[in-house]
């Protein structure tokens, strides 16, 4: 009666029982680890066999392991490629040199990777255009595909003249 722990209460409902979880004893057992006990092998033949099998488990376990890193790492080069590949299919007209370019690929840059190279270099003279249309190729003019982007291009062009 003098002890301040909680009794362990357990309940019984139609034969089955219910330990109270939340009791001081039941706690601290599940949270301090009790030391392990101590192996012993009865025979070599039986330690030859654990230590062959224990073997045999890290080798499977370190080519599982290099075959998840070697996948992960495919994956990732296989959405870089596509990536890439996806902003080739993209032109737009910017300025370079003073004359009106078409690049294929996106204006954007991420280090030291360029997403767009010059496609294709106009005889229009930037400083021929009108204020508003020198603007517009400075901040770039994007298109969807080439098609599209010769279209404005040829807008440019009339308007220009």
């Amino acid at each position: 009666m003098g002890s301040a722990e909680n009794e362990v209460v357990i309940s019984t409902r139609r034969g089955s029982r219910l330990v109270e979880i939340f009791n001081p004893r039941i706690l601290r057992d599940l949270l301090v680890r009790q030391p392990a006990e101590e192996f012993a092998v009865e025979t070599e033949e039986l330690l030859e066999r654990i230590m062959k099998e224990t073997r045999s488990k890290v080798r499977w376990r370190r080519i599982r392991g290099l075959a998840i890193i070697m996948t992960l790492i495919g994956v990732a080069g296989y959405l870089a490629f596509s990536a890439y590949a996806y902003t080739q299919t993209r032109f737009f007209i910017a300025e370079n040199n003073g004359y009106v370019v078409i690049y294929q690929g996106i204006r954007e840059s991420f280090g030291p990777f360029v997403f767009s190279r010059e496609y294709q270099r106009t005889d229009i003279v930037v400083s021929e255009l009108n204020t508003y249309q020198q603007q517009l190729v400075e901040r770039s003019i994007s298109g969807d595909s080439f098609a599209d982007i010769s279209e404005k291009l040829l807008i440019l062009r009339e308007v220009g003249k």
